[in-house]
């Protein structure tokens, strides 16, 4: 069975607490590189709205 980024949205989309897959999975979608990008442009928005 071959994994995609499809099988770690679709239990996000049913707002599943909990889903089952391998950790390569996970770490492979952390390293997508808009990860990190998306997530310096949400620091910087939160900390000029005032959020520490």
């Amino acid at each position: 069975m071959k994994l995609c980024n499809r099988n770690l949205l679709q239990p996000s989309q049913i707002r599943a607490d909990v889903v089952t897959c391998p950790l390569s999975a996970i770490t492979a979608s952390l390293k997508y590189f808009l990860t990190d990008s998306s997530l310096v442009a949400f620091l910087a928005d939160a900390k000029s709205k005032g959020f520490n």
